[in-house]
């Protein structure tokens, strides 16, 4: 058995988008990724959560730069509430503009099934899905909260930046991340991938 294989047969997911992000990076410069590891990929998105889920969306914003029809094709197999649930997803929070504006090109074409819940989306939207990517998410909420925790404490201004750096926080937690440790001094703490429970 491999070293992604459980005793009883079944693949451990983790394991297997850990071991297969760094070769979709590294085959994202050719522009070049294996069809079953894309679909794989794809699907453990959709269920995973916390750390991994952030994991396997940057694989997909990965996969979306590097061969965005590849990713079409393998969206067009899924079915249309996975496919609406990842775009959003994917789209709508992870993906970086330069990945965005690639997989938005081949999502035109009105050939694939993909092609109409993109047009769905950004008609519901009212354009296209701003991408918002976690390390925007980071400097928005570095950002709001240097004026949050600057500014006097009546002031609308302040008040809206703290606001706003509640908000970023609640996305991030909502992706995984957390801010340190419980063992951590304020001093020490940054934000990091949440740690699972063993």
């Amino acid at each position: 058995m491999g070293p992604h294989v459980r005793d009883d047969g079944a693949l451990r997911f983790g394991d297997f988008v850990t071991a297969v992000l760094p070769r979709i990076k590294a085959l994202s410069a050719r522009a070049r990724v294996d069809r079953l590891a894309a679909d794989t990929l794809v699907r453990y998105a959709l269920v995973a959560d916390g750390g991994a889920g952030e994991q396997a969306y940057g694989g997909v914003d990965e996969l979306m730069r590097a061969n965005p029809k590849l990713l079409v094709g393998v969206l067009d197999q899924i079915p249309e509430t996975d496919r609406r649930n990842l775009l959003r997803t994917t789209l709508g929070f992870n993906a970086d503009a330069t990945a965005a504006r690639a997989f938005e090109r081949v999502a035109a074409e009105p050939s694939h099934p993909t092609s109409s819940t993109w047009r769905q989306l950004r008609s519901a939207s009212g354009s296209a899905p701003k991408p918002v990517s976690v390390h925007d998410l980071l400097a928005a909420e570095e950002k709001a909260n240097e004026t949050c925790r600057g500014g006097s404490g009546d002031s609308p201004a302040t008040q809206r930046a703290c606001a706003e750096r509640d908000s970023y926080v609640e996305k991030l937690r909502s992706r995984g991340w957390c801010y340190g440790t419980e063992e951590q001094t304020e001093a020490d703490k940054t934000w990091q991938l949440c740690r699972r429970a063993p």
